[in-house]
């Protein structure tokens, strides 16, 4: 099943996703990108932000573990 789901899946092309800048002066504008982003493609991608490297780190590091659940069990079902 997980298989079919990949091959249904599209790719986004990374250069293509909305840059949005937290520290432009144009608060508007940002919150204009940010609804854009979401309702159009559901990804964008967040730069002066002011988080620290290791947060970023450790949150990616979470969401790898966290995909990584029910994988053993989707493939007992092929």
């Amino acid at each position: 099943m997980m298989n079919k789901d990949l091959e249904k899946a599209s790719t986004i092309n990374v250069s293509a996703l909305t840059c949005i800048d937290l520290a432009s002066p144009d608060l508007h504008r940002s919150a204009v990108l940010l609804k854009q982003a979401c309702l159009e493609c559901g990804f964008f991608y967040v730069i002066n932000h002011g988080l620290s490297e290791e947060l970023k780190d450790d949150a990616f590091e979470q969401e790898i573990l966290c995909s990584s659940f029910g994988r053993e069990d989707e493939s007992l079902e092929e």
